[in-house]
């Protein structure tokens, strides 16, 4: 579940990458993979790429995205359509009572993505955000790589494949694609 959101202000106590952890870790680990629905707990991973290119919001204005872990379609019955707003209210209010005073007076903008979104928008297996889970066997190196073993003209782009998932493992992704795909072409 991501909420991405740009602010009329600027909150200097931020650096980054910020984590907010749950009163109850444990719990909302075992939540989420056992339990496989929402609790009232939540931890948040907040992105505040502003601070360190300001280029990326009008001056004196920041953009954030919050990304909490929530359980895949395919492990969960959540409701998104009513879940995904109420979700994202109670992020928000968290984070505003937390930690950015004022928040909702200060929002210009903001977009939120349930796996629903990440599925039916970005066609993600089972609404997740970053791809497959890997096991150890494979992660970093042993991921999926991006060129297929057996089928000479089949490549693989994306989360799902080396070096790995989020923006930055999805362009590296890329670029090591293309530089396969225009080895075999010459």
């Amino acid at each position: 579940f991501i909420i991405y959101f740009g602010i009329k202000c600027n909150y200097n106590k931020f650096s980054h990458h910020s984590i907010f952890l749950g009163s109850n870790y444990k719990k909302i680990v075992n939540n989420l993979f056992n339990y496989k629905n929402l609790i009232k707990d939540f931890s948040i991973y907040l992105h505040s790429p502003c601070k360190t290119d300001n280029s990326l919001a009008p001056i004196g204005c920041e953009s954030y995205y919050a990304l909490l872990p929530v359980p895949n379609l395919g492990i969960s019955n959540i409701n998104w359509l009513i879940e995904g707003p109420k979700l994202k209210y109670r992020i928000l209010k968290y984070i505003e009572k937390y930690y950015m005073p004022n928040l909702f007076k200060n929002i210009i903008i903001s977009k939120f993505f349930t796996p629903l979104d990440f599925n039916n928008v970005s066609n993600n297996f089972n609404g997740t955000s970053f791809s497959i889970s890997p096991n150890l066997l494979q992660s970093a190196l042993l991921r999926i790589h991006n060129k297929d073993k057996i089928l000479k003209n089949l490549f693989f782009v994306g989360s799902g494949t080396h070096p790995g998932a989020g923006i930055p493992g999805v362009l590296n992704s890329a670029k090591i694609t293309s530089e396969i795909v225009i080895k075999n072409l010459v």
